[in-house]
């Protein structure tokens, strides 16, 4: 467990077994927040540092420059820890039909898990899966033509996850 959890643990199961006079009293408010350790090879070391998000362009499912580049990160971090198995999930904004969407999303995320491969990554690592617009990221507003296409843009992506 976590050295700063088991000290606050501590600390609390002290104050309950001697009685707490008036005086005596906890600020949540001020209490500092128990973080979890980012564990080098970890879920949260992957999200942390392999740009696990790849955003595509409208109708599309070919990864850009940048989308290139952060699958190049994900697949070394990905090499670096061998052991490690990850699924590809495909995402789309809410414009389509639903069965539309599937398959863009599983094309999309075929194209990330392709380039994953290319750059060393062994395919029998990898597993795709498309949630078409059945997961966004952004919430899109019709009111707002700036902020709906901001959040569409969002929610055009593959995102790789550590199973």
């Amino acid at each position: 467990m976590n050295r700063n959890f088991l000290l606050c643990l501590g600390a609390l199961t002290a104050l309950v077994l001697t009685g707490c006079s008036n005086k005596c009293s906890i600020d949540a408010d001020k209490a500092a927040p128990v973080q979890q350790a980012n564990v080098a090879g970890s879920a949260e070391d992957f999200k942390a540092n392999a740009h696990t998000k790849i955003y595509f362009a409208f109708n599309k499912s070919n990864l850009s420059e940048k989308g290139k580049e952060n699958a190049k990160t994900q697949a070394a971090w990905l090499k670096a820890y061998p052991n490690t198995t990850a699924t590809v999930e495909g995402h789309t904004d809410e414009r389509g039909t639903a069965e539309y969407n599937m398959a863009l999303g599983a094309a999309r995320a075929e194209s990330t898990k392709a380039e994953l491969v290319r750059e060393g990554v062994a395919e029998n690592r990898l597993t795709t899966i498309s949630y078409g617009k059945d997961r966004p990221a952004a919430y899109v507003n019709p009111a707002d033509p700036v902020a709906a296409d901001a959040a569409h843009a969002k929610n055009r992506r593959t995102e790789t996850v550590l199973n």
